[in-house]
């Protein structure tokens, strides 16, 4: 997904596209994936919230990109 999402913004550049809500999307549905893989493995309600809780620095600090 990101580097998908990469290769759009670096090489094609559509006018009609709002970069900024691909790059949300991106970010909304890898959380997701997390949040899911640790829900079906039966990780503790903590674990999850701390797992999420750590993305959405590591996505903020070394992406720049601000999740809520």
């Amino acid at each position: 997904m990101v580097d998908n999402l990469c290769h759009e913004i670096v090489y094609h550049k559509h006018n009609e596209l709002d970069y900024d809500v691909m790059t949300d999307l991106v970010v909304k549905n890898i959380i997701n994936l997390f949040e899911t893989f640790l829900i079906h493995t039966n990780r503790s309600p903590m674990i999850i919230i701390s797992y999420k809780r750590n993305l959405k620095v590591i996505f903020n600090k070394y992406l720049g990109i601000s999740y809520n």
